[in-house]
């Protein structure tokens, strides 16, 4: 009996956090080997989203600065962000993203922490930052 129900905990999935799953990697009964990831698990309420700065703004961004996030799924409304991250090295314009300036300048990445308690954005959807550099001047 002992065995059996040792080989019955052996197939419980438990996951390392709490979290939304946002992919099902595998179906329902499909034989895995140990370790093989079966979902993706995120934390909505822990987003954050990497936007690039081109070198001549750089100076203006702070750590701590604020920011507002928008994506066009929701376009009444804004989400708000505080800059986290400032990268010490410049590099060109990575392919994949999408900045309106300046493509092959240099750029700095910042990653700028997303509050998002109602877990309305997702990863991977598209959204326009903008940062407050200047605190005594409205968004």
């Amino acid at each position: 009996m002992k065995e059996i129900e040792a080989t019955l905990r052996d197939t419980e999935i438990r996951a390392p956090s709490s979290g939304t799953v946002i992919n099902r990697l595998v179906e329902p009964g499909e034989l895995v080997a140990n370790g093989t990831p079966v979902v993706v698990l995120v934390d909505l309420s822990d987003l954050y989203v990497r936007v690039f700065v081109p070198e001549r703004h750089i100076s203006k961004v702070r750590l701590g600065n604020s920011a507002r996030i928008y994506a066009d799924s929701f376009p009444d409304r804004s989400f708000t962000g505080k800059v986290m991250e400032i990268a010490q090295k410049a590099e060109f314009t990575p392919r994949e993203e999408h900045v309106k300036e300046e493509r092959t300048k240099l750029v700095f990445g910042v990653k700028v922490a997303v509050e998002n308690p109602q877990g309305y954005l997702k990863p991977g959807m598209p959204v326009d930052v903008k940062i407050k550099w200047k605190d005594d001047v409205p968004w």
